[in-house]
């Protein structure tokens, strides 16, 4: 029975494709941005390089009009949704006046044809809204994503230790080629030094060994901007912002068998550079690599000691690698 439904399917797509003067041919193994270019409409950036092959009955997609030519009765601007329906058909619902087309798909010597059933007719009280983002159904350019790696601190941290570094970002994006970024995280680096005191008494020199502990704590609140390159299995970005740098500092100091402790905590602004890669791995996973260059003021810290005060002036110049995971809402 499905034999038999399968090959009247392929004898109706054959009827449009020879009777409608509107066929388009994409690659066989097209993906979804190939399908939205030829039907002039735009689509999340998140589903772009997403295989054709990989989109299962009764998915939907929301989308809006780019090029009214390719659609008839469309204005640019205007919203869609797209139902796959299963066996290589479609329908494209207009949403503003609520009527829909139907789209077939058949496969002929390795390339994919699309034909439209019919055109849409606006209601005559429709407008157009313009063309801006407010227009699209943005509902899934929304992402969560998780970084975790290592912080690289340099210039007055230089002699530090490589820390451990971990985000938790929000991304919108404003288009596919557009997203902004809010992030807090979460970085440390550590050092030890061993030296000595010297103590005269009496005309004779002492030495006392002594060693020094220092924990540096960072908690960063970061909003980024970022250009946007997608690509058929993911996306590529480079991008820059401003954040502030919250510091905290644990001092330990031993002489001869005596121990004393010191703290204090800054907050200092700082400004990045950052690039990363995200390849996806379904519709709504991706995983990917990013590598940022961070610039800040000196934090400083001090406290007192026995009467003794201490003080620490640094920068929290350094870099940051992350693998990440991220999901699209």
């Amino acid at each position: 029975m499905k034999k038999c439904r399968y090959i009247s399917l392929s004898l109706i797509c054959a009827f449009f494709i020879c009777a409608l003067s509107t066929v388009t041919s994409i690659a066989g193994d097209a993906t979804l941005l190939d399908f939205q270019n030829a039907l002039g409409i735009q689509t999340d950036t998140a589903f772009l390089g997403m295989p054709l092959s990989d989109i299962r009955e009764g998915d939907v997609i929301d989308a809006v009009v780019v090029d009214a030519s390719k659609m008839g009765g469309c204005k640019p601007g205007d919203r869609v949704k797209l139902f796959f329906m299963g066996e290589d058909k479609w329908m494209v619902k207009h949403l503003d006046s609520g009527n829909a087309v139907d789209i077939v798909t058949v496969h002929q010597n390795g390339t994919l044809k699309l034909a439209k059933t019919g055109t849409y007719t606006p209601a005559t009280s429709e407008t157009a809204p313009a063309p801006t983002t407010s227009n699209m159904d943005d509902s899934r350019h929304l992402t969560a994503v998780f970084k975790a790696g290592g912080y690289f601190p340099n210039n007055d941290l230089d002699d530090f230790d490589t820390g451990f570094n971990a985000e938790l970002a929000l991304n919108r994006y404003l288009s596919p080629y557009f997203a902004l970024e809010a992030s807090i995280g979460y970085a440390n680096t550590d050092d030890a030094a061993n030296g000595n005191f010297y103590a005269v008494v009496n005309n004779d020199v002492y030495t006392i060994p002594a060693r020094a502990d220092a924990d540096i704590h960072i908690i960063p609140v970061t909003a980024s901007a970022k250009g946007v390159l997608p690509f058929n299995q993911g996306e590529v970005y480079l991008g820059g912002g401003l954040g502030v740098y919250y510091v905290y500092g644990d001092f330990d100091i031993q002489v001869a068998g005596f121990e004393v402790t010191a703290d204090d905590h800054d907050a200092v602004l700082g400004a990045h550079i950052v690039a990363g890669l995200n390849i996806n791995i379904d519709k709504r996973v991706f995983l990917g690599i990013e590598g940022k260059r961070i610039f800040t003021d000196e934090a400083e810290l001090s406290d007192t000691i026995e009467d003794i005060p201490i003080e620490a002036e640094f920068d929290l110049n350094g870099y940051t690698l992350t693998g990440q995971i991220g999901y699209r809402f």
